[in-house]
């Protein structure tokens, strides 16, 4: 998982910013994209967005945890 915050100067920069998030996903990374803005004035928000960006990840390894633990094992 990646994070990225972009600043302005992303704007002037989709087109490579694009391309290599194509090549970094294609190394089974995933991407979330923040605005630099969202990240200083809204935090709550940018929070709840990383929370639910991560939560698949979170259920998948709750259930790799659980697999093949026998009860009474200690």
């Amino acid at each position: 998982m990646g994070i990225e915050i972009d600043g302005p100067i992303h704007d002037k920069k989709s087109e490579h910013d694009k391309e290599r998030q194509i090549i970094i996903e294609n190394h089974g990374i995933k991407v979330l994209r923040l605005k630099n803005e969202q990240i200083e004035k809204e935090l709550d928000s940018a929070l709840r967005a990383i929370k639910h960006f991560i939560a698949p990840s979170l259920s998948r390894a709750k259930s790799r945890d659980g697999e093949g633990v026998s009860e009474g094992r200690g």
